[in-house]
């Protein structure tokens, strides 16, 4: 399961234009009656609510993050909205259904792909065209003790602590490490893992070269289906 995090940056490797998000303006509020002034002013303001905390599964953040990865092996299935913004400040955004061990669907603006096995459907206009794997796209690399033998080679590992996303606890970590394919690159990383079931929610990393890739985790073992589009 290991893979789940390298595979999204290689799938992000083929896609090339740029899309914007504008942000949504905020709702204007009336301003408050002389009434409800009062009652405000009568009414003590709770104290802010404590963020939630969670101790690392290890003393140690290298063998904590090491013992979370291995636990990814159960996961059946997920969905992941990847993000990447380049050193040029493009951004491309593209959604992965995955099953695992071996079968994705990544559809962008520019491309949709189904990856079963070692088959790869691509489409083009309408129409889907099967091929081989390209060169180096080896999905038998990302196993999950490549990964751990990569974090083990880390330059850093480190806890960053407790933090809440999208209103649940997590557990942030940061690392930094070298993955040799599809193209070397280092990238420092940080994880988010929710403390209810060990698993990530959110992950940014940043390549030495610039840039940023952003892929947030959800429906972990969802009934997802992944056929061939065609025989």
């Amino acid at each position: 399961m290991g893979r789940v995090i390298v595979l999204g940056m290689l799938f992000v490797a083929l896609t090339a234009s740029a899309c914007s998000a504008v942000p949504a303006a905020a709702p204007t509020q009336a301003p408050p009656t002389p009434a409800a002034t009062a009652a405000s002013a009568a009414t003590p303001t709770p104290a802010p609510t404590a963020r939630p905390t969670a101790a690392p599964t290890s003393a140690e953040p290298l063998d904590a993050l090491s013992q979370i990865f291995r636990g990814w092996l159960g996961v059946k299935s997920f969905r992941a909205k990847i993000t990447t913004t380049t050193s040029t400040g493009a951004v491309t955004e593209m959604n992965l259904d995955a099953v695992m061990p071996d079968r994705f669907h990544a559809v962008s603006k520019q491309f949709e792909v189904i990856i079963i096995g070692a088959t790869y459907y691509v489409k083009i206009g309408n129409q889907w065209q099967k091929i081989a794997l390209p060169k180096g796209f080896d999905i038998s690399s990302f196993d999950i003790k490549t990964l751990e033998a990569q974090l083990g080679a880390s330059t850093e590992v480190k806890l960053i602590g407790p933090d809440v996303l999208d209103g649940a606890p997590m557990v942030v970590y940061q690392y930094t490490t070298t993955i040799k394919t599809p193209t070397p690159s280092t990238l420092t990383s940080k994880v988010w893992i929710a403390v209810a079931d060990q698993l990530p929610r959110k992950m940014e990393s940043t390549p030495k070269t610039g840039g940023k890739t952003v892929i947030v985790y959800s429906d972990y073992n969802a009934n997802i289906t992944i056929d061939p589009p065609i025989k």
